[in-house]
């Protein structure tokens, strides 16, 4: 919606609540804030418009129609896949159908979809399960409030004098851990001489651990800000459950944004590329600590980190992307091989 600003680009919001997981949900504060501004509008399910370009921001939300919606002309359709279809590897329930979702796209909007994957992983998941409708480039999430670490990142460097700073910030699920308790205290350096600190997502690792390691701290989600958290931090540490397919990984691109180094599971490679570090969990340790001890190798993983960031999710990115979505240019969808 910035990007829109920036770009001069009118829009208009329609609240579509994800029917199986609430019909309750307001709308958030900060679209009510944006709303009180020119080129921001607010839609009802009375109101008639033309757009160039229709962005759905999340695709299970096609699963339940609501009874009314606004009567929307618009020149090109697309669908942010922030959620696969299904989880396979955990064998949960299908969150919506493609054919089903581009009928009811068809119904409601006059318009095919194109598809819009936010990872490497998800188009490579989409094209093996038949998805066609590609926009030929992947929509990397943007770093939204904190995209200022992007132009004001940590410049540390490693000081022998004290150990490192390991740490995570995420939500609460079984599946953000690793799946045995061995490797969950592996990659997470328990009882090691880092300290190592949570923001958040901690409940179900306290449930699974009989004792909690000694250089552990953690605090609530959204305790203190992530800007703030990511300014503590040497290193940060994403180990998830191998049958969990990730769309992305939020939380790491914003430990790149700030020149925070990451290591990650070998399977994030598809995502990341240099710009992380991979590693098993009783490798991390190990890693650390040769890092920690070579300030030039610890430079360049958090310059490519940040280069990262910064080419894919910073707001040049994201104007260049929305502007070519409005104009048709991104989304000339290509044929799949």
């Amino acid at each position: 919606l910035r990007a829109a600003l920036r770009l001069g680009i009118k829009t208009g919001l329609y609240h579509w609540p994800r029917y199986d997981l609430s019909l309750k949900s307001d709308i958030a504060t900060v679209y009510r804030e944006l709303n009180e501004l020119d080129d921001i509008d607010i839609l009802t399910a009375c109101d008639h418009a033309a757009a160039d370009f229709v962005l759905i921001h999340h695709p299970p939300i096609l699963k339940v129609i609501p009874d009314r919606l606004p009567d929307i002309e618009t020149a090109r359709l697309g669908i942010l896949v922030n959620q696969l279809p299904w989880r396979p590897s955990l064998g949960e329930e299908c969150y919506y159908d493609r054919v089903d979702a581009e009928a009811e796209c068809v119904r409601v909007f006059r318009k095919l979809p194109t598809w819009l994957p936010i990872s490497p992983v998800v188009r490579r998941l989409l094209v093996e399960s038949g998805y066609s409708r590609l926009a030929p480039e992947d929509w990397i999430p943007p770093l939204g409030d904190i995209v200022d670490l992007i132009s004001a990142p940590r410049t540390g460097v490693p000081d022998p004098g004290r150990p490192p700073v390991v740490g995570r910030h995420g939500r609460d699920h079984w599946t953000k851990w690793p799946a045995s308790d061995t490797e969950l205290r592996q990659a997470y350096c328990a009882d090691t001489g880092f300290p190592v600190r949570f923001l958040g997502g901690c409940e179900s690792v306290r449930e699974r651990l009989s004792k909690w390691p000694g250089n552990w701290h953690s605090a609530e989600f959204d305790s203190v800000p992530v800007t703030d958290f990511l300014a503590q931090l040497d290193f940060l540490v994403h180990f998830t459950h191998p049958d969990y397919i990730e769309e992305f990984g939020r939380n790491v691109m914003e430990a790149m944004a700030a020149g925070v180094p990451v290591l990650l599971p070998c399977r994030f490679r598809e995502t990341f590329g240099d710009a992380a570090c991979y590693c098993d969990p009783e490798q991390v340790a190990g890693r650390i600590e040769a890092m920690w001890a070579d300030e030039s190798s610890y430079r360049e993983q958090a310059a490519r980190g940040l280069r990262f960031a910064r080419h894919w999710a910073g707001d040049a990115a994201v104007e260049r992307r929305l502007a070519d979505a409005v104009s048709g240019r991104l989304l000339a969808v290509k044929p799949q091989k």
